[in-house]
């Protein structure tokens, strides 16, 4: 991948086009496990080696975050995002604090762009500013759900984090990503206003999505 992102980035430089074409880097969701044993400790250096070049090489790592793929802790949901726009992007600069998702790159690119929409027809939101080196608050929620009618939900709003709970088992879980990005202490039972504010827009959310949906007969 690294050779062919390198040939890629070439070929626009070849080309004269470096300074007019906006290159972003991302992926899908967190990485997959890599089945390596809780106590990787334990086992002979040679295996040791191998399990770990294996996460490391292949399926990547969630590093201390919760989750991975298919879920949606932080661990599942945090995806990398590169980007280079020479003489707009600034180089070597890292945001840790802005909140961006897939869902903003329609508004981003249409204000870049100077292409004018309702934004609140959308569920992203303009972050430009984010992609020119500046810090911005997130103004919309975030919602994750998994294509189940069923399916749990969780959201992000703020630094607030809410799960629901899976088919009506489990519990409601809220974290304070601020302080607590690896979701590791549970604060539904000490914020019950936050809980009930965050579960209404759920719900709301939720209301709009598909009753059912309609699978695609893989045998023809």
């Amino acid at each position: 991948m690294d050779q062919r992102v390198g040939r890629l980035l070439k070929k626009l430089d070849d080309l004269d086009l470096r300074e007019n074409t906006i290159v972003v880097f991302s992926s899908d969701q967190g990485p997959a496990p890599a089945g390596l044993p809780k106590k990787v400790e334990d086992l002979p250096p040679e295996e040791k080696k191998k399990r770990i070049e294996i996460q490391m090489n292949m399926l990547g790592s969630v590093g201390d975050l919760k989750g991975g793929k298919h879920g949606m802790y932080e661990g599942g949901v945090r995806v990398p995002f590169l980007i280079r726009w020479p003489s707009h992007v600034p180089e070597k600069t890292v945001n840790s604090k802005s909140v961006i998702c897939g869902v903003d790159w329609l508004p981003t690119l249409c204000r870049i762009t100077g292409v004018k929409i309702d934004e609140q027809q959308f569920d992203g939101e303009d972050v430009s500013s984010v992609w020119f080196g500046k810090d911005r608050e997130r103004t919309k929620p975030l919602f994750w759900k998994t294509n189940n009618v069923n399916s749990e939900v969780a959201m992000r709003d703020g630094n607030w984090k809410l799960h629901t709970p899976h088919r009506k088992k489990g519990e409601i879980e809220l974290y304070d990503l601020s302080s607590d990005p690896q979701e590791s202490k549970n604060l539904a039972g000490t914020k019950p206003n936050v809980v009930k504010d965050l579960t209404a827009k759920v719900e709301k959310w939720n209301a709009t999505l598909p009753k059912e949906y309609t699978k695609a007969d893989d045998k023809d």
